[in-house]
């Protein structure tokens, strides 16, 4: 048996909806490790890939919080 030793890395969100989608692209591409293939518009693609598969957990890194008056 090999023992490997966990780890954890909190990863912050920035606010707005785009960040959020950012967000959630960083926690898919990191189940898929597939890190290196992050760039400013590739969160479009990594949604409709998640959409297609159906692999929808990595919506619940993210947070959206609305604010109404």
């Amino acid at each position: 048996m090999r023992l490997i030793k966990s780890s954890v890395e909190i990863i912050p969100q920035d606010s707005g909806l785009l960040n959020g989608y950012k967000h959630i692209e960083k926690a898919a591409r990191n189940c898929y490790k597939s890190e290196d293939k992050i760039t400013d518009t590739s969160y479009k693609q990594m949604m409709d890939i998640l959409s297609n598969k159906g692999h929808l957990s990595p919506l619940e890194h993210c947070a959206i919080y609305l604010i109404m008056d």
